[in-house]
């Protein structure tokens, strides 16, 4: 069974913040609260954030307060 987690994982692109950041039209920094909040769903590689274009794509338009960095 791991080998096909793993086979779906080494097929995901995934994002980083700033790319997603792009994608959604928000700041870079609401990336990072939409994360901590798990609106987002990403993962860490060593100290860098990785977020699966999947996740993106299906994230809803953030708020206006999540727009504002808030």
């Amino acid at each position: 069974m791991k080998s096909t987690e793993n086979m779906e994982a080494a097929s995901t692109k995934y994002l980083t913040p700033q790319e997603a950041a792009d994608t959604l039209r928000v700041t870079r920094r609401t990336v990072y609260n939409l994360l901590s909040k798990g609106h987002l769903q990403g993962r860490r590689v060593g100290s860098q954030w990785r977020i699966p274009q999947s996740e993106v794509r299906t994230t809803d338009n953030p708020t206006s307060e999540e727009r504002n960095g808030d």
